[in-house]
């Protein structure tokens, strides 16, 4: 959990014009690097992976994660990884537990790897791959194509954007996992 920097004001005494000086207190975060102490690796992350609708994992055992990142591309997580905060693009998450792998389509959000190996997911929205239709989803992407190329006016530009870029990654996941 991420707590407010504290700020301590302190009389500046023997300053002219400064009567009080901001001391920033270090908070206590999840990147704390100051222990020099070793530690065994966690053997499992734990997952935990939301949209405003559905729970797809609560506090689940995972060997590995793999997500695309909007900044850093693709990002295999296993236990021990460095914490990082991370947006998501439009794009397949996939945990790996044995040798099952659950792969759930998201929009967009953010991926935060903490100590510990705990691994928070919050997406927009996220679906099954197999709950969608190949079809539908390349018409889609050819109207959304078209309007791009003739907007009525610039909020119909960046919602064409939008659906393009998302329809775009969902039909290229449904085609690597022979969907379509």
């Amino acid at each position: 959990m991420f707590r407010r920097i504290p700020y301590l004001l302190a009389k500046n005494k023997g300053r002219e014009g400064a009567p009080y000086k901001v001391v920033k207190k270090l908070p206590q975060t999840i990147f704390d690097i100051t222990s020099t102490e070793a530690k065994e690796l966690p053997t499992k992350l734990k997952v935990n992976f939301f949209t405003p609708s559905e729970i797809f994992a609560e506090e689940v055992e995972a060997d590995q994660i793999i997500l695309s990142s909007a900044t850093q591309g693709q990002i295999g997580i296993l236990p021990g990884h460095v914490p990082i905060v991370t947006p998501l693009k439009p794009s397949v998450v996939a945990i790996t537990n044995g040798n099952q792998t659950k792969k759930i389509f998201v929009s967009g959000g953010f991926a935060l790897v903490k100590n510990d190996s705990i691994v928070d997911i919050a997406a927009a929205e996220g679906f099954d791959l197999t709950q969608f239709d190949a079809t539908t989803a390349a018409k889609l992407l050819d109207k959304h194509q078209s309007n791009l190329a003739a907007p009525k006016d610039e909020m119909d530009r960046v919602r064409s954007q939008i659906a393009v870029d998302v329809l775009e990654s969902l039909t290229e996941a449904m085609k690597a996992e022979g969907l379509h």
